[in-house]
């Protein structure tokens, strides 16, 4: 088989198709099919993870968005769980991509702190926000290796766990009240709105109300920026769109990988498809309000941006609480800103 051939191959594999779909279009065009080609082919998209892998990652990001999709492996016979951990990240220029990923038998804390100190052993450094869900313990691990960040927890993940100790006759009223800690303007509103769902849920379910009251300081980091972005930092949907896409090919496959191969080979399609789809429709809202993020990141952090950034500053007075960063907006002025390893089966 020639270079074309194979080349042939990796582009239709890159494009999204399951060895099945890939030998259904060979077969229309009267093209054979070579096991040893696809082979060849998978070992050059696991030259193209170890550079994924191994690249530096940038130092400063807007917002992190952090999740594990568990999905289903074939391994020595066995159909068995495996965690994915996945870390999406937005720079200070809007850019969104996918930075990271790590398969893992579990996810656990010892899971975490492999895969965020993996981040900032790569290069992640200043993050404003972190987005995330409440998985027990994550809170201390986050706090730990990135102290100046604030640390959302995902509105979407809540309402999955909430709907789940709640009768269906509460569902409606529970969406009400996330309606209003969504819409929260500062922190008194905040803090009502959590006290509302909290009051709602105990008598279902006391250990979630009081699991919601304790963690209620990182459900209003949101509040922290410009009203017009938050709805882009109070869930974790962007770590869902990529999960869908990982699902559709795990569901395209027949409810599994076959190998571990096959789950990295399609961890690769996906992060190359999610990173594409995102390029070709920018988040351009926050694009929008970058300029005042760039301030607020170099206030947080103390940094410097380049003479590109130097032009109208605004001045900001940075609290965490009980005010937002926007709610201190006073008029401009003219200043500079100074504030992975071989696929094997």
């Amino acid at each position: 088989m020639d270079q074309g051939y194979e080349e042939f191959l990796l582009g239709l594999v890159l494009s999204g198709m399951t060895p099945g779909q890939v030998k259904a279009v060979l077969a229309a065009k009267g093209i054979p099919y070579s096991e040893v080609v696809m082979d060849r082919v998978a070992e050059r998209i696991s030259n193209k993870l170890r550079e994924f892998k191994n690249r530096e990652l940038p130092h400063d990001l807007l917002a992190l968005y952090v999740d594990v999709k568990f999905v289903k492996v074939r391994i020595n016979e066995a159909i068995v769980e495996r965690a994915v951990y996945i870390a999406i990240g937005v720079d200070l220029d809007v850019n969104k991509s996918v930075l990271d990923y790590e398969v893992r038998d579990r996810e656990d804390l010892d899971g975490w702190k492999s895969f965020l100190g993996g981040l900032v052993s790569r290069g992640v450094s200043r993050v404003d926000v972190i987005v995330s869900d409440d998985f027990s313990g994550l809170d201390r691990v986050v706090s730990t290796l990135f102290p100046s960040s604030e640390h959302q927890l995902c509105i979407t993940h809540l309402i999955r766990n909430l709907i789940r100790v709640l009768p269906d006759k509460e569902k409606d009223e529970l969406m009400a009240r996330v309606r209003d800690l969504k819409s929260s303007r500062n922190v008194e509103e905040e803090k009502k709105a959590i006290s509302s769902l909290s009051q709602l849920v105990e008598p279902f379910s006391p250990a979630h109300a009081k699991r919601l009251l304790d963690a209620a300081d990182k459900y209003r980091a949101f509040l922290n920026f410009p009203r017009e972005v938050r709805h882009y930092l109070y869930t974790n949907n962007t770590s869902e769109s990529f999960n869908s896409t990982l699902a559709r090919f795990e569901e395209e496959l027949g409810g599994y990988f076959p190998s571990l191969r096959s789950l990295q080979v399609y961890l690769y399609v996906s992060i190359e498809e999610s990173n594409s789809r995102w390029k070709s429709r920018p988040m351009s809202v926050i694009r929008h309000h970058s300029y005042h993020l760039k301030q607020l990141h170099a206030s947080r952090f103390q940094v410097s941006f380049d003479e590109d950034f130097q032009a109208t500053a605004y001045i900001f007075s940075y609290t965490s609480i009980p005010g937002s960063p926007t709610e201190a907006l006073v008029s401009p002025m003219s200043a500079h800103a100074t504030a992975p390893p071989f696929i094997t089966m």
